[in-house]
């Protein structure tokens, strides 16, 4: 795991990940490409963010990863801030 510049919080990226995956023999090989969907997040009149996860490419094609991951991640949009 790398730690960003500025950061406390460590932070993992793909690659680093798949090496740790195949490492540990959970997977045969880097899966490669990576995808992701981001649902934009906005307090009325401009967008202030954005909620976007990303998987392999390889694990699902962008059609089923929205039908599967939208209605969730808007309702995650809809979350009262604390």
């Amino acid at each position: 795991m790398e730690i960003c510049d500025g950061c406390a919080v460590p932070y993992a990226t793909a690659s680093s990940i798949a090496q740790t995956l195949v490492s540990e023999g959970l997977i045969a090989r880097d899966p490669g490409k990576m995808a992701g969907i981001a649902l934009p997040l906005s307090d009325q009149e401009q967008v202030t963010g954005a909620i976007t996860p990303s998987y392999f490419a390889s694990a699902m094609r962008m059609a089923e990863a929205v039908n599967r991951r939208l209605p969730d991640l808007r309702g995650l949009a809809e979350l009262p801030v604390l």
